[in-house]
């Protein structure tokens, strides 16, 4: 904890500079990391990607407020 009259984002600077060395001189664990950022990264697109239109609806597709399609019911 910073004393009062000192200035804490020289704490908040030292904690990153500390952090990033530690990460820097682990190598092995930042290509684990890497991947695991690349993973969810590509569930995250899988899953917000495929959608289900129930059989008594349809979907109006807009992009950007526009209108570009209607969907029939499915898995899109």
């Amino acid at each position: 904890m910073p004393e009062p009259w000192e200035d804490p984002r020289e704490e908040a600077r030292d904690l990153l500079r500390a952090l990033s060395e530690k990460f820097r001189n682990s190598s092995r664990f930042q290509g684990h990391f890497l991947w695991a950022i690349a993973a969810a990264v590509g569930a995250l697109v899988l899953f917000s990607s495929i959608y289900t239109i129930e059989p008594s609806e349809e979907a109006v597709i807009l992009r950007f407020g526009r209108y570009v399609s209607t969907e029939l019911p499915g898995l899109h």
